[in-house]
């Protein structure tokens, strides 16, 4: 990142299997870290097992609409996200930052569940703490007022 003057990157939750906690993912978190550049994740399509759960008996063009940008893919990165806390990366690399886009790809939006997190994980802080201190909120081109302000209510401005 640092050779071509990138003030970050953009990668999926995902590559192939591997889930954004994956720990093969570490050394271009620690990287991230050193250069103090963001990260922002893109959503992709859920993997197949979860298409065919949710969305496959749905009427066309319901169905992969529904799967991809009508809900599966900011489930899906929001999971990955939600997985980046539990499984500690931003306990190994406190000063990463992440940037999420589509209101926060719909984890914004639970945190008032903190208490039920921070008992059923190890959590060495409550997990909105984590969104607040290693994330960025980005609309990406979902013109909303209401989340706009329900995103300066829970994260700040």
């Amino acid at each position: 990142m640092a050779e071509l003057g990138f003030p970050g990157a953009m990668l999926y939750g995902r590559t192939g299997n591997k889930l954004a906690d994956h720990p093969d993912n570490d050394e271009l978190y620690a990287m991230a870290e050193r250069l103090a550049v963001p990260l922002h994740f893109h959503p992709q399509t859920p993997v197949g097992p979860v298409i065919d759960a949710y969305c496959s008996s749905l009427p066309e063009p319901v169905g992969p609409v529904l799967a991809g940008a009508g809900l599966g893919w900011y489930y899906d990165l929001g999971v990955q996200y939600l997985r980046m806390i539990f499984s500690g990366v931003f306990d190994r690399f406190p000063d990463l930052q992440v940037i999420a886009g589509h209101w926060g790809e719909v984890v914004m939006f639970s945190l008032d569940h903190t208490g039920f997190f921070g008992e059923a994980g190890s959590l060495r802080q409550p997990l909105a703490d984590y969104f607040k201190q290693n994330f960025w909120v980005a609309g990406s081109g979902t013109d909303s007022p209401r989340y706009l302000r329900w995103t300066a209510e829970v994260m700040g401005t």
